[in-house]
């Protein structure tokens, strides 16, 4: 039987005979079962890009509440701020997020996105493939924009702590 599921980290609503909550993901089941196959897809790609690491940090930056580890927020927001700012590829921000987790830090405190973005897992998932690359960037730019008040915090983290 299906319910209707609200994912608590992105607002999406589904229909789904999944009704609970991955509280390490901060997402509904359903909401985060459409993250697999998308997942599922961009790691089959073997670009050189490496789309899959853009839809690991746009993700876990639009599923966060108050529990979230600092370092989960900064990980991602530096992923999408190295990927569209600085135009890293998504290999160039996995090695970043290697060189930062070497040692451990202490992350400024974050303030939460006050609402959600428009774009979600589900538009990437009914995206045809010929077209994710291009809805995974605007997916990715929405979410960076959400955190709008941490980006000074972010471009200070990457500036301390990456080469």
């Amino acid at each position: 039987m299906t319910h209707s599921v609200t994912c608590p980290g992105c607002g999406l609503v589904l229909q789904s005979d999944k009704t609970g909550i991955d509280e390490k993901f901060h997402a509904s089941l359903a909401c985060l079962d459409l993250y697999w196959e998308v997942s599922a897809y961009t790691l089959s790609l073997t670009d050189k890009f490496f789309l899959h690491q853009y839809i690991v940090d746009a993700y876990a930056a639009s599923h966060v509440d108050t529990h979230t580890k600092p370092m989960k927020i900064y990980f991602s927001l530096l992923g999408l701020y190295l990927a569209l700012e600085k135009q890293y590829t998504g290999r160039e921000v996995q090695l970043a997020h290697m060189q930062l987790g070497k040692e451990k830090k202490v992350w400024p405190p974050y303030k939460l996105p006050t609402h959600y973005a428009t774009l979600t897992i589900k538009d990437i998932y009914e995206t045809h493939n010929a077209k994710k690359a291009t809805i995974i960037y605007r997916w990715m730019r929405e979410v960076w924009d959400l955190w709008g008040s941490t980006h000074d915090e972010v471009k200070e983290v990457c500036a301390k702590y990456l080469d």
